[in-house]
């Protein structure tokens, strides 16, 4: 990054090169939970819904390549260790082979999308009136990840909706003996 641009974001740089980092671990760690599960993932519609987790896996890697290009623009380098993603990530060290069927897997990804929202929105307000090339950056992702919340709210939705007719429908027939 230039002078000029070091020179605005000011002294607060170092607080913001670490929130960057953290979310660039958050990005990795999401976009390996969705590539894994839409590989293993089991079960009824898993084939439908295993392209829509590996398009969600790249969105997050484009993610976590904007945040790794910002924080070169600040002089800063990403974590390189997968180990350093899991220990900075808000999520932990999340084990997507726990997560493989459906319902387990779009919980999971409902969850970590829950916790990256609340963590862009509070970098945001940081950066509000300090960095406003990190702040255009960061209100992109939250607008994506409100939308793959959405995504995941209405497919779990139709999920349950689907589970409530098989209910019925196994009712009906046990009733016709």
């Amino acid at each position: 990054m230039g002078r000029k641009g070091r020179e605005i974001v000011g002294s607060r740089i170092d607080e913001i090169v670490d929130d960057l980092k953290v979310a660039y671990c958050n990005e990795l760690m999401a976009f390996h939970y969705y590539w894994y599960t839409s590989l293993y993932m089991q079960g009824i519609g898993s084939l439908t819904i295993a392209g829509k987790f590996k398009d969600s896996a790249m969105e997050e890697l484009n993610h976590a390549g904007m945040i790794a290009e910002r924080l070169n623009q600040l002089a800063a380098m990403a974590p390189t260790s997968p180990a350093d993603w899991a220990n900075m990530s808000i999520f932990g060290n999340v084990d997507p082979s726990k997560y493989t069927t459906l319902r387990d897997a779009i919980e999971k990804a409902l969850e970590m999308e829950g916790l990256a929202i609340v963590h862009y929105n509070e970098l945001i307000k940081k950066v509000k009136d300090v960095d406003y090339a990190t702040y255009d950056i960061l209100q992109d992702i939250l607008v994506e990840e409100v939308k793959e919340e959405q995504d995941l709210e209405d497919i779990l939705a139709r999920l349950e909706l689907r589970e409530v007719e098989e209910r019925e429908e196994g009712k009906e027939i046990i009733e016709q003996f």
